[in-house]
């Protein structure tokens, strides 16, 4: 079992608490990404912002977009998991809390990566399938192979 750290994407797409939901939509459109920690100054996460939250915010704010911040509408308890953390963990938090991705952060809290279920499900699955392959006859697969010839 890996660790977070070994399969988390380094250098994470973050905002700041005071950006405004008018730049945070844009940021999220240009980095194709649908998932924010919000940090401060520090790289300590303070929130997280869903694709989802930002819509709903401007469905509810009449569009105006650009008068409401991060502060106003982030998730204030967000879930993460540390770097040491292995990778099943992070599928555990994922499955309780209903998450696609998690910040990872150190032992202070400062935000290092994200991890997302589709990372480790790809990973999941090509070790399974080296896993099956490694298990079958060798000699079956090259009878195999010259039926298909």
């Amino acid at each position: 079992m890996r660790t977070v750290k070994e399969i988390m994407k380094i250098l994470p797409y973050s905002c700041k608490e005071n950006d405004s939901l008018e730049f945070i939509a844009s940021y999220m459109s240009i980095s194709a990404t649908k998932f924010l920690p919000v940090i401060d100054e520090n790289q300590k996460i303070l929130g997280t912002i869903t694709f989802d939250t930002l819509c709903d915010a401007i469905k509810k704010n009449n569009l105006s977009e650009h008068t409401l911040t991060a502060a106003e509408v982030m998730n204030p308890r967000p879930v993460f998991i540390h770097s040491h953390d292995d990778e099943a963990s992070a599928l555990k938090k994922m499955r309780i809390h209903h998450l696609g991705q998690l910040p990872v952060v150190d032992d202070e809290n400062h935000l290092r990566g994200i991890v997302s279920f589709i990372t480790i499900a790809r990973r999941l699955i090509k070790l399974k399938n080296s896993i099956q392959l490694s298990n079958h006859n060798p000699a079956k697969i090259n009878r195999l192979k010259l039926s298909f010839n």
